[in-house]
């Protein structure tokens, strides 16, 4: 199963061990029409394993879990779970509450909070707390 982009396909389509090719309509721009969809070609196709493979499909169908047939495996935790173990923010915080080694971290909320000047170790990696974000 593939985003739908007009006109691509992606190379797992074309596997002789594939025995169909589905897109899927864009997780990113309509949430609700993926969930929809998914959740009738799991029912439709009788499938009982589904396996998302972006931080964004994870957290669409963890927090729609209950659109999913019975019996059907999600095989993640729950959705509180994933976003804690997504936002690196609170991951890095974790890991130094528990003693586990980090890069120096600066945590900033806005930009205004943050002066470029007073960085004295470089390289610098700059990382939003998530890579992306379902927002409805």
């Amino acid at each position: 199963v593939a985003d739908h982009r007009e006109g691509e396909s992606a190379r797992a389509g074309s596997s002789r061990y594939a025995t169909a090719y589905l897109q899927v309509p864009p997780s990113a721009t309509e949430p609700a029409r993926f969930v929809d969809w998914l959740g009738n070609e799991v029912a439709s196709r009788e499938i009982g394993f589904v396996l998302p493979v972006t931080e964004l499909t994870s957290q669409l169908l963890l927090a729609n879990r209950e659109r999913l047939p019975n019996g059907c495996i999600l095989p993640f935790a729950a959705l509180s779970t994933l976003m804690q173990l997504a936002d690196k923010g609170s991951l890095v915080q974790l890991a130094i509450r528990l003693g586990v080694r980090c890069p120096e971290t600066l945590f900033v909320d806005q930009p205004e909070g943050w002066e470029p000047g007073t960085v004295s170790v470089v390289p610098v990696v700059l990382k939003p707390r998530l890579s992306r974000v379902n927002l409805g």
